[in-house]
């Protein structure tokens, strides 16, 4: 087989998924070549993953400051929150992503209720209460005295600010997602590692880590399609993690028993 078909991405992300006897072809690549796979693959599958988040979050943005130029005006001024209202407004609720938005200048909404919630904002006459999955924060507005907001400011910086932030956000979650993909595939190097060990198999683990490289292939395109349809698999990362190890088992013990000289006791199952 030629040398460009061999370093076609194309190719290499197919027979991943449906010829192990085509991994023969994966050990004798350059490490750079199958480390770029790798990165490139996870990139291109983890970005479509997050575009419905990503615009999950931009309608989240939008409904949030669409509501807020709907109720009576306000300001923040003095270390205090004042409204032209005797009730308390919910800006944003929404159980499905589990996040709700307060502003309560009468001090009638129940705190405890926040609790119901992953992530919250309550803001009090004298407080900013937030809260989050890991946290949970109160701010003395009286802390904040020097800071002067009306509702006109809020929209104008605010909405500008969070829409911003989508590619801030973008790059972010893409550096965490490729971090994992390359902490599971060295994990999968490593169970690797020690089958090839308890087998006394001849190959170098830098030929193990390229096969590991692409090994992860099917798991990273089952995984992209249940986050889009919002599917929840219990000990998914367990199956993403034993499904990659047995491409990557099928693969080094094929080569091995077609190359008796990479072995050095006769092979057994396993």
């Amino acid at each position: 087989m030629n040398n460009s078909k061999q370093g076609n991405i194309f190719v290499s992300f197919y027979k991943s998924m449906t010829d192990i006897g085509y991994y023969k072809n994966f050990l004798h690549m350059t490490t750079g070549k199958a480390f770029s796979y790798l990165v490139i693959v996870s990139l291109f599958f983890f970005l479509i993953g997050i575009i419905p988040s990503i615009f999950q979050y931009k309608g989240t943005v939008n409904e949030l400051f669409h509501n807020l130029e709907q109720i009576p005006d306000f300001e923040i001024a003095n270390g205090r929150f004042q409204m032209d209202s005797d009730t308390y407004h919910v800006v944003y609720d929404n159980n499905e992503i589990g996040m709700i938005v307060v502003l309560d200048p009468v001090n009638e909404y129940r705190k405890n209720d926040l609790n119901y919630y992953q992530v919250a904002i309550l803001l009090t006459e004298t407080q900013l209460i937030q809260k989050t999955v890991t946290s949970h924060s109160t701010i003395e507005l009286s802390d904040l005295s020097m800071i002067s907001l009306t509702k006109s400011d809020i929209i104008r910086k605010f909405n500008r600010f969070f829409l911003t932030l989508i590619p801030v956000l973008i790059i972010y979650m893409l550096i965490f997602g490729l971090g994992v993909k390359i902490l599971a595939c060295y994990i999968v190097h490593f169970m690797t590692i020690i089958y090839v060990m308890i087998k006394r198999i001849n190959i170098d683990r830098k030929s193990i880590f390229r096969v590991c490289c692409h090994a992860i292939t099917l798991s990273t395109v089952v995984g992209t399609i249940l986050s889009l349809l919002k599917i929840s698999i219990v000990f998914w990362d367990w199956i993403f993690l034993l499904a990659a190890f047995l491409y990557s088992y099928n693969a080094v013990k094929k080569y091995a028993k077609d190359n008796n000289l990479y072995i050095k006791t006769e092979e057994s199952n396993f």
